[in-house]
């Protein structure tokens, strides 16, 4: 009898958990960041390596190289969260 394949293996599947994950992680840091105090949040705009829209975009494009429906669904949610100030996501290098 032959094994029955996971749901989890469908692309499709793998492309929407991404999606699901990756808007959640996206509503997560925007929720943070405008729960913050103007000071705090002058701190953190000032201290920022990369916007969370640009990592976004990169790990999208990534996973769409890679042929990873999870991984560019990732960084797809990512994007959706954070489109209002996309003008800035590649605007500005930060280094460590």
């Amino acid at each position: 009898m032959a094994e029955k394949e996971s749901i989890l293996s469908n692309p499709l599947i793998q492309g929407l958990l991404g999606l699901g994950i990756g808007v959640g992680c996206g509503l997560l840091a925007n929720q943070a960041y405008h729960n913050c105090d103007e000071a705090d949040r002058r701190k953190w705009d000032k201290e920022r390596i990369m916007h969370h829209g640009e990592l976004g975009a990169i790990t999208a494009a990534t996973g769409i190289a890679a042929k990873s429906p999870f991984i560019a669904g990732l960084g797809a949610g990512w994007v959706i969260t954070d489109l209002q100030d996309a003008h800035q996501w590649f605007a500005t290098r930060r280094t460590l």
